[in-house]
């Protein structure tokens, strides 16, 4: 029985090689090849036995952050595995000197602050007050982003046609997000909300003023304030946060608040109010209770709990 051409090996071989590279994001597979380009710089080899990863782990050890050398470990790790060589990462030895790097070297995580609501009034209307294209910009973003609890990437990443408004709100669809490997996407409601925050209605004016009908959502705007074609990056949602942060309350807020402090917002402003957590959980799509308790910022008891929005 002959073959369909599909079937043949050169065709399988390509089209399996294809589907193993789309299995991971192009900044895991740049970031991985960067960290195994630096371990074998420093005399490592693969490869590896357990002696060669934990020798090192401790040549870098308080030079590194940690972070960057468990980065490296996965990218070690996951070269043995796609060589199908075992892995020494699991192995005692590479372990318990992590371990101890962690101890001795470990930081706590920085935790910007969360912008909740009354923070999040000031700062939007601190931006109209400045009025132009980039006041409505600004509001839209960062109502919608704190709406929400969209990661800064997510933000960014929204086109046009991911928007869908109806009688009760605002749909947004994510198409792919940090912790959504496979590519699923996600749907997420925004309900109509008062006049002066409202995400929706801040939504309609910035694409009415822009003239924006396809492509990004959020663009960036020149010195003279001019409508740019390419979109914002992560980056820029830090800045203009950081920029009106800096404007309201000080330089210290620059330091205070970034991209995150959107997303840390919403999960502080619902607790606040007492949603459930897999109330809050629906929104920020968290995996876990523990995890979003990260996102929930002590020290605000005794703020008003009139709404979310």
């Amino acid at each position: 029985m002959n073959r369909s051409p599909a079937f043949a090996l050169p065709n399988l071989h390509h089209r399996m090689q294809a589907l193993v590279a789309a299995a991971q994001s192009e900044s895991t597979r740049t970031g991985y090849a960067s960290d195994l380009r630096h371990y074998r710089q420093h005399g490592g080899v693969l490869p590896a036995k357990a002696r060669d990863v934990a020798r090192y782990l401790t040549c870098f050890a308080g030079q590194l952050a940690v972070s960057t050398l468990r980065r490296r470990l996965a990218a070690i790790h996951h070269w043995h595995q796609q060589a199908g060589h075992p892995s020494p990462v699991p192995l005692t030895l590479v372990r318990q000197t992590m371990a101890g790097i962690q101890r001795l070297h470990g930081q706590p995580a920085r935790q910007v602050k969360a912008l909740v609501k009354a923070d999040l009034v000031a700062l939007i209307r601190f931006a109209r007050q400045q009025g132009g294209l980039r006041a409505s910009r600004d509001a839209a973003l960062l109502l919608l982003g704190f709406a929400a609890a969209l990661r800064r990437s997510e933000l960014v990443g929204l086109q046009v046609g991911d928007l869908h408004f109806h009688a009760r709100g605002l749909d947004i669809h994510i198409r792919r997000s940090k912790t959504d490997g496979a590519g699923r996407g996600a749907t997420l409601f925004i309900p109509w909300g008062p006049r002066r925050c409202c995400p929706v209605r801040a939504l309609q004016h910035w694409l009415a003023v822009a003239g924006i009908r396809e492509g990004s959502l959020f663009r960036a705007l020149d010195r003279h304030g001019h409508l740019r074609v390419e979109g914002l990056t992560g980056q820029s949602v830090a800045l203009i946060i950081k920029r009106l942060a800096t404007a309201v309350w000080g330089e210290q807020a620059a330091r205070d608040y970034a991209g995150h402090s959107l997303r840390a917002g919403f999960c502080t402003q619902a607790a606040l109010l007492n949603w459930p957590g897999h109330w809050i959980r629906q929104q920020s799509r968290h995996q876990s209770e523990a995890t979003l308790a990260r996102y929930i910022r002590p020290g605000l008891e005794g703020m008003p709990r009139r709404g979310v929005l």
